[in-house]
């Protein structure tokens, strides 16, 4: 079971379950998961996001049918311990330039394109790779809490 790809349903349901807040909705037509506990703002703040298809200003996966790619917002420490230095953010339609493969399967790299953000992104991630992104799901979720609260609190300041 541990080399087979785990699923979108699988790890949202990881997620739902230990992760309270969390709240599954669809946005730019993928499926994601925000940081929106009884859904006081019209989004809430990213958590993690599953890619399905290519689009025109990221392809650099080439995600074909039957594949996704699970993409998951870190800190910038978290990113740095294991990447080295956060990319320069790419020209529009560009990709990150790190030297990775992105269409790589199962391997956990910067986000092709958001990986200036301390994005990374996992093509076919399998059970055994999920595992080594548990903790950074963890380090994730309490990155969005953090910024959903600054939001509600600059909201509550208006």
């Amino acid at each position: 079971m541990s080399d087979e790809v785990i699923s979108i349903e699988e790890v949202i349901a990881y997620s739902l379950e230990h992760f309270p807040g969390v709240i599954e909705d669809w946005n730019w037509g993928e499926r994601s998961l925000f940081y929106n506990p009884e859904r006081q703002l019209p989004k809430g703040t990213y958590f993690l996001t599953f890619k399905q298809r290519d689009g025109a200003n990221d392809s650099a996966s080439r995600i074909g049918p039957g594949d996704y790619r699970l993409n998951v917002g870190i800190s910038k420490v978290a990113f740095t311990d294991r990447f080295g230095a956060v990319p320069a953010r790419p020209a529009a339609g560009g990709v990150v330039q790190t030297g990775h493969d992105f269409g790589q399967p199962d391997q956990i790299m910067p986000h092709p394109v958001y990986g200036w953000m301390c994005w990374i992104a996992i093509l076919n991630p399998t059970h055994e790779t999920f595992e080594e992104v548990k903790p950074l799901l963890l380090g994730a979720y309490e990155r969005a809490v953090e910024r959903f609260r600054s939001r509600i609190g600059r909201r509550r300041q208006q």
